[in-house]
């Protein structure tokens, strides 16, 4: 018995399967295709919270600690001479933070041409002549060390640790008699930018 087909399958020559090969290629091709790139969006920082950095909270520090400088200049003295230690922590560690404040406060006061900022070189001799830690560096052992440099004002500043935030804050001294001047602060949250600096060692 012979069996006849209901249907046969068309051939294809080379050219065909050719034609056919790209026209799936361009069809997987276009399912590919997403929606077009969205324009890059800079985040709000929202209200209540910080963008602040080591940079900018230092020139805020510095502009603050420079006002209250230039308002007890002692009249008719054309310049004071200024000390300002490391920052120091709760433990009485200095960390990379407070070396940097310090360092970066010092600069900026540098450039009022009525202030003479001791070299902290000088500081450091002294401390070491003297065997004063860091740990040790509390206000009568500070305003006795600015005394023999001839500091006229010194600037004991302190970091203290709240957890998510840090209070940076800064008391500014008059060497003669130890009284307090002035007194500014900051409270930044510990951001990237503060731990890169907090968080590795003292």
């Amino acid at each position: 018995m012979k069996i006849q087909r209901c249907f046969s399958l068309p051939t294809l020559s080379g050219r065909g399967i050719f034609v056919s090969f790209f026209f799936f290629l361009f069809l997987a091709i276009a399912s590919c295709q997403t929606s077009p790139a969205e324009h890059f969006t800079p985040q709000i920082i929202a209200e209540g919270e910080t963008g602040e950095t080591p940079v900018t909270i230092s020139k805020q520090l510095t502009a603050e600690i420079d006002a209250v400088l230039d308002a007890t200049l002692e009249k008719g003295k054309p310049q004071e001479s200024v000390l300002v230690p490391k920052f120091m922590d709760n433990r009485g560690v200095a960390r990379v933070l407070g070396r940097y404040l310090a360092s970066r406060i010092s600069e900026g006061l540098s450039t009022d041409p009525a202030l003479n900022v001791v070299d902290s070189g000088k500081l450091r001799q002294k401390m070491h002549l003297d065997a004063i830690s860091q740990g040790g560096q509390g206000s009568s052992s500070m305003i006795m060390v600015a005394r023999e440099l001839n500091a006229d004002r010194i600037v004991l500043g302190r970091m203290t640790d709240l957890g998510q935030q840090i209070e940076i804050s800064a008391r500014i001294i008059s060497v003669s008699d130890g009284k307090v001047l002035g007194q500014v602060s900051k409270l930044v949250k510990k951001n990237g930018s503060f731990l890169n600096l907090w968080d590795v060692g003292p």
